[in-house]
Parts: structure tokens; C-alpha cells; sequence
């Protein structure tokens, strides 16, 4: 399963709660994306910060 995350939240509370869930793989984008990505790599995540490129849209029907 995947959920997204506002990074309203601050860096240590989001490292905090991927910490405590201990996701497979953390996919950040906007804002502090590479440094999180970086941070969570240091810690044995396995993280991965998606460029402009990496992102799909995915229209919705209708």
C-alpha cells in the first residue's frame, strides 16, 4: 500500500513517523525531497527523492 504525506509537518516529525512505520521504500518529492531521501538513506531506508520527471498524472475518468 502507498499514502501520501504533506510536508507540512516539519523534518523531524516526518522522520519520526517513517521511522515508526518502517515502510519498505519512501518516495519524497517538493520541497526538502533529496535532503529527506538523503537523511532516510543514512538510516538504512530505503528512500528515493522523484524529479518533475518521475511524476505521472493520472487523469481522472469522466
Amino acid at each position: 500500500a502507498a499514502f501520501a504525506l504533506s510536508d507540512h509537518a516539519d523534518f523531524p516529525s516526518l522522520l519520526r513517523f517513517v521511522e515508526l512505520v518502517q515502510p519498505k521504500r519512501v518516495l519524497t518529492l517538493h520541497g526538502f525531497a533529496r535532503e529527506f531521501a538523503a537523511t532516510l538513506r543514512a538510516r538504512g531506508i530505503d528512500a528515493l527523492a522523484l524529479g518533475h520527471a518521475n511524476q505521472l498524472e493520472f487523469p481522472l475518468p469522466g
